[in-house]
């Protein structure tokens, strides 16, 4: 009869068996796993001060972004899940770690190994690992089998380590050093004779530090492997018991996950380095290091930090290389990635982590298969339609990085796409902003990192295309061994380890709160159906862990950015970082918590925060000390249901606004050595004319020809040339008034007139023809800084017609100035016939210090700080492009730039 039963009945009692077995899970709660006793506990104690080692991978380390992870970390955050105690952290090397426990400072301590004279200040958890010990020594030395021929040998090991005393009984001379590091390079210099250490910590120590002598030798025996714990201080029993049971309550599932995660690649290095051949071994043995070379800006794939050191996605792949293959890879710095390329080239780096093969690179490089495939996105203006076709893109300027991959492939496969090469994601992205290219393509990965930092409100991605970045590692092609060796290390690297760095750099804003299994799923279900006070209960519980892990990532996101974010409701503070804290000078929390936000912005600046809040602008701040400080703001309201709250991030500029100080007056130095060439110019004749007089007249008197009407018309001719002195001193000495705040309603005629008189000379002694057709307009502006940003533009000009072997006279010559009303705008342009500027060059003539000149002619300030000076303080545009015309039957060929200035 059972076996007939029907599908109603079965249906029926699996739901019955479910419901008995979730109502099992939700009895689970801390209300049955502790007692009435720990429960209080529990409920009276604020936080839970714990100590974990900050250098100890891959159980307890700081990361690269100042974060605490590893194994250890991980069971302390399901514990504090389990048992609702909140643990404060305490993070430093081993000995400090366990002196601040055993002086009662901390109330717990993660990966401490059981000894008995610890049994007198410890109560001890179960161990959640073990690892085993390893000897390290010089490759040389063949003599050590055991503990017993360590007898009357220097050993170093780290301080406070549970075995030293049974190292001392054996005779052995124990050397205590504070870390791998420095075990390793005693080693090397001969202080000790040998060290103990894990593995992988022991590994790291001799490749970091470029150690080439030392090996490990075998695992050491001589102690029992190390126990890893959980001690809780001597007086806390009920603490001992709760975080005993939480630890018994962690699935066994959940701490596999958490081994495969963080150990497993740890217990693989115990099995075997990658098997590598005679061949390779001699290779690498003769090989004292190999040279990295990377993209020193292409985040999140990788980049050189400012702290000089390798990030990004890449870097934990060759972390994962460098785990495989006892040789330091050292990373060689370059600025740009058409450097590294060129240093490849130059044999200066040995591999480049990330790049495409292509035809043109194959002839000195060889490339391993792909270990990291990006997909290509097209990103353009919002008001672009949206294409997935390259083919769509002929006929459009599209950007590119310089000496990427894809330039030369999107050249060969589709000729009628105009690339233009920019240096950086972030110019090309600015390029489309401003109209300068239609398009920018990337990884989705990089467009994705620069797009939600700087143009969110602007751009969008059009379209992804079937093409991708297959990125390889790169060898050198006249070392044939290189390439066989990375060949082994990629296809060593695990998939598991392929995801773990792939989510941590490219799906990181997509990664779910919590980690459910399907079984959990159905439980829920279960609750939703049957009980719903239970399910009530069980959600509440989810959604306020939520909230808790959520406010977590956003303390730790904003406590990591670089920049001041502050967060206000109704203008008072309620939320910070640690960086506001530290830029405005408050001590602590409480000073700034509640303060009204304007007052931390100057007068004079609360008005363009009050205005348009949400758009970036320069304002200047007060610190708590009062003193002030420049910074670049902006806001955004958020909606939430408790109100609307504004997160506002600040910027300190005070080094910039430095520099560009600095700027301004090397370039105000440099326009005033070339005025006082022009003012010698102009003199010259006029001090000749009076020396001829001065002279005549003296020679009139010598002979006794000198009469009174001949010396006064000489005396007023000397008057004359002293007028005509004084009045050029005038003109020179207005144009450097140093009141670059001299803001004034001017004609633009009367500018250029004034222009005109201070280079006239210098053009005419070159052969050089000024002609000036501008319209009668009146602009409000600082004279005397659009003067200079204009002599710079002549300057130049007259250097590149001086330059040009076909400009030998006054004929085809010219520099032609042109200024009119378009819209409510200044149109200026300014032509010259000086054959123009080479294009590979025409998109950087602004930057700062690039020149054509030689070092002695020119320092690339002056062109620099004219952007500077009609797009920062005019708020006016600059662009310069090359031109060919006829001018009196002459074919000409020249620059012309052309700047537009808001009238009003």
């Amino acid at each position: 009869m059972l076996l007939k039963m029907s599908k109603k009945n079965k249906l029926i009692s699996i739901i019955i068996i479910l419901f008995a077995y979730s109502f099992t899970f939700a009895n689970e709660t801390p209300s049955t796993i502790f007692t009435k006793e720990e429960l209080n506990y529990i409920n009276k104690k604020q936080s839970v001060n714990i100590g974990m080692i900050s250098n100890f991978k891959p159980f307890s380390f700081i990361d690269d972004y100042n974060k605490q992870q590893g194994f250890s970390v991980e069971l302390v955050k399901e514990i504090s899940k389990i048992s609702s105690l909140k643990f404060n952290i305490y993070t430093n090397k081993w000995n400090k770690v366990l002196k601040k426990f055993e002086n009662k400072e901390l109330d717990v301590i993660a990966d401490i190994s059981y000894t008995k004279n610890r049994e007198e200040f410890t109560f001890f958890t179960k161990a959640y690992y073990e690892i085993p010990t390893y000897i390290f020594g010089l490759k040389n030395n063949n003599s050590y089998t055991s503990i017993n021929d360590l007898v009357g040998k220097k050993v170093g090991i780290s301080k406070s380590l549970y075995y030293k005393d049974k190292l001392i009984n054996k005779g052995i001379i124990v050397v205590e050093l504070d870390s791998s590091n420095e075990k390793a390079e005693a080693l090397g210099i001969g202080k000790i004779d040998y060290f103990l250490a894990s593995f992988t910590s022991g590994i790291k120590a001799i490749v970091s530090n470029s150690i080439t002598n030392i090996k490990a030798i075998s695992e050491f025996h001589g102690v029992k492997k190390e126990d890893l714990r959980f001690g809780i201080k001597k007086d806390e029993e009920i603490l001992r018991s709760i975080i005993e049971k939480s630890l018994n309550q962690i699935p066994s599932e959940k701490i596999d996950s958490f081994k495969n995660k963080w150990i497993l690649e740890l217990e693989e290095f115990y099995k075997k380095i990658i098997p590598l051949n005679k061949k390779e071994e001699d290779y690498l043995n003769k090989k004292e290091s190999i040279n990295l070379c990377i993209d020193p800006d292409w985040m999140p794939f990788e980049k050189i930090n400012e702290n000089g050191k390798h990030i990004g996605l890449s870097s934990d792949y060759f972390e994962f290389f460098q785990s495989k293959i006892l040789i330091p890879i050292n990373l060689v710095k370059t600025s740009s990635w058409s450097e590294s390329l060129q240093f490849v080239k130059d044999k200066r780096c040995d591999i480049l982590s990330l790049a495409m093969k292509t035809p043109n690179r194959s002839k000195y490089l060889d490339f391993t298969e792909a270990y990291f495939k990006a997909p290509l996105v097209l990103i353009t203006k919002n008001n672009v339609i949206s294409s997935n076709n390259i083919k769509d893109l002929e006929n459009k300027s599209i950007g590119i990085i310089k000496d990427f991959a894809l330039v030369e492939l999107i050249k060969k496969n589709y000729p009628k796409i105009d690339i233009i090469e920019v240096a950086n994601a972030k110019i090309g992205l600015e390029k489309v902003v401003n109209s300068e290219i239609f398009g920018f393509i990337d990884s989705l990965g990089v467009i994705s990192y620069k797009y939600q930092d700087f143009f969110i409100n602007e751009l969008k991605i059009n379209g992804t295309f079937k093409e991708k970045w297959e990125l390889s590692v790169a060898t050198r092609k006249d070392e044939p061994e290189l390439l066989s060796i990375f060949n082994k290390l990629v296809k060593s690297i695990p998939q598991t380890k392929k995801e773990e760095i792939s989510n941590k750099y490219i799906s990181l804003n997509y990664e779910k709160e919590f980690d459910y299994d399907l079984f959990i799923k159905i439980l829920v279900l279960v609750f939703m159906i049957f009980t719903f006070l239970i399910y009530r209960q069980y959600s509440k519980e989810q959604h306020l862990e939520k909230i808790k892990d959520a406010y977590n990532k956003l303390e730790t996101i904003l406590d990591t950015t670089i920049e001041a974010i502050i967060i206000s409701k109704n203008n008072k503070v309620t939320k910070f970082n640690k960086e506001a804290l530290e830029l405005f000078k408050y001590s602590n929390n409480e000073d700034i918590l509640g303060k009204n936000f304007l007052d931390l912005i100057q007068k004079d600046s609360k008005n363009i925060f009050t205005e348009n809040f949400s758009k970036t602008h320069e304002m200047t701040f007060v610190k708590s000390d009062k003193s002030s400080f420049y910074a670049l703001s902006r806001s955004k309201d958020i909606n939430t249901k408790e109100g609307v709250f504004r997160v506002t991030s600040v910027v300190d500029l005070t080094l910039l606004k430095e520099k560009e100080a600095i700027l301004v007056e090397q370039s105000k130095m440099i326009s005033t050595g070339e005025m006082i060439q022009n003012i010698a110019h102009q003199w010259r004749q006029p001090l000749s004319h009076i020396s001829t007089i001065a002279t005549g007249i003296k020679m009139q008197k010598e002979f006794d020809m000198l009469d009174e009407d001949s010396l006064i018309r000489n005396m007023e001719k000397i008057n004359t040339s002293a007028q005509y002195l004084s009045q050029t001193i005038d003109d020179f000495r207005n144009f450097f008034k140093p009141n670059s705040n001299n803001i004034k309603l001017f004609n633009i005629k009367d500018t250029f007139n004034k222009l005109n008189s201070l280079v006239k000379d210098t053009l005419e002694d070159n052969n050089i023809n000024l002609i000036i057709d501008c319209e009668d307009l009146n602009i409000k502006a600082n004279e005397n800084l659009l003067i200079q940003s204009f002599l710079n533009i002549v300057n130049n000009a007259k250097d590149a017609i001086k330059n040009n072997q076909e400009s030998k006279n006054s004929l085809n010559s010219f520099i032609f100035i042109e200024c009119k009303k378009i819209d409510n705008n200044l149109v200026i342009n300014f032509k010259d016939s000086g054959n123009g500027i080479q294009e590979n060059i025409l998109n950087r003539i602004f930057e700062l210090y690039f020149t054509t000149k030689h070092e002695s002619q020119g320092t690339g300030i002056g062109l620099y700080m004219t952007y500077q000076i009609i797009t920062k303080q005019l708020k006016g545009e600059i662009s310069v492009r090359n031109i060919s015309f006829k001018y009196n039957n002459f074919d000409l060929k020249g620059a012309i730039f052309r700047i537009k200035i808001p009238l009003f």
